[in-house]
């Protein structure tokens, strides 16, 4: 079904049950699946691969060349850049940012206004909180659970069972291991390395260049100094 004020590219392909929103436009040599659902005022650039079963919402705005699996959900008004490959059955919040080249597993949940930079691999099973911001060249692994308003440095690499609290914000360059606990408020330095099993307390202020042995235990509002 065409709504009104359609706009289609050359060398479409469009399996059975397709419907399009008024004002939709569909950029060349897209290929769009069985039973898309496309919102008033969408917008897709060439060469997309949208799978069966997505349903986009309103004036959402998707660059050349994504991949997006079968069965996906989009909020209404989101920005998905060029050459993202979004597993299935991701959820992503209304107003979500993604950068060029992000990459996200199966069954991802982004929280409202997100904030993702350029080239991040985000984990299957992740979760993270409304309004997070994540720096290009993030690594976050599987199971991972961010909270609401997290801000994330470029080039870190997380291991996978991590819970951080709300508000966190972490520095450039840090190596985090698996089954990590960091309290809310936490400031922990740029190139800092903490072991598995660690748990910090809310508001602790670790400083930059700190290696911190698997299994330590630290107290609430601890301040731990440089190159320890």
């Amino acid at each position: 079904m065409l709504g009104a004020g359609e706009t289609l590219g050359a060398e479409l392909t469009v399996g059975a049950g397709l419907t399009l929103g008024d004002g939709d436009t569909l950029g060349a040599g897209d290929t769009l699946g069985a039973g898309l659902t496309l919102g008033a005022g969408d917008s897709l650039g060439a060469g997309l691969t949208l799978g069966a079963g997505e349903t986009l919402g309103a004036g959402e705005m998707l660059g050349a060349g994504l991949s997006l699996g079968a069965g996906l959900s989009l909020g209404a008004g989101l920005t998905l850049g060029a050459g993202l490959s979004l597993g299935a059955g991701l959820t992503l919040g209304a107003g979500l940012t993604l950068g060029a080249g992000d990459t996200l597993g199966a069954g991802l949940t982004l929280g409202a206004g997100d904030v993702l930079g350029a080239g991040l691999t985000l984990g299957a099973g992740l979760t993270l909180g409304a309004g997070d911001s994540l720096g290009a060249g993030l690594t976050l692994g599987a199971g991972e659970t961010l909270g609401a308003g997290e801000m994330l440095g470029a080039g870190l690499s997380l291991g996978a069972g991590l819970s951080l609290g709300a508000g966190l914000t972490l520095g450039a360059g840090l190596s985090l291991g698996a089954g990590l606990t960091l309290g809310a408020g936490l400031s922990l330095g740029a190139g800092d390395t903490l072991g598995a099993g660690l748990t910090l307390g809310a508001g602790d202020v670790l400083g930059a260049g700190l290696t911190l042995g698997a299994g330590l235990t630290l107290g609430a509002g601890d301040s731990l100094g440089a190159g320890l």
